[in-house]
């Protein structure tokens, strides 16, 4: 991975896609790529996840490191076979929404039926 001292990541959201830009601190351009939302909410939650696991382990990232390699396994993939993935995915955190007004549902429907 690029240096990690100094620069900076610029997000943007434009045209229906999230811009994400990596810059030295001497503004060259170490990588960028933009995202639909979907994929910037799964890269989000992949973020969030190792840092609350660096968190837990008082920063020694070890495990992780072997954690992420098999994740980004995953995040590689995310040509076309990855879409239909993602998709799968979306629909189970869209699910998860709607779990909780179902459930609510489903307890309802389940009490007139006892």
């Amino acid at each position: 991975m690029a240096d990690r001292e100094g620069g900076q990541w610029n997000v943007a959201a434009k045209e229906n896609e999230v811009y994400l830009e990596r810059a030295s601190k001497d503004g060259e351009r170490l990588f960028d790529d933009s995202l639909a939302p979907h994929e910037a909410r799964e890269l989000a939650r992949l973020l969030t996840k190792f840092a609350d696991r660096l968190d837990e382990s008082g920063g020694r990232g070890e495990s992780g490191d072997r954690d992420e390699s098999s994740d980004d396994s995953d995040d590689s993939s995310d040509g076309d076979d990855s879409d239909d993935g993602d998709d799968s995915d979306d629909s189970s955190d869209d699910d998860d929404s709607d779990d909780s007004d179902d459930s609510e549902e489903s307890d309802d429907s389940g009490r007139s039926s006892d």
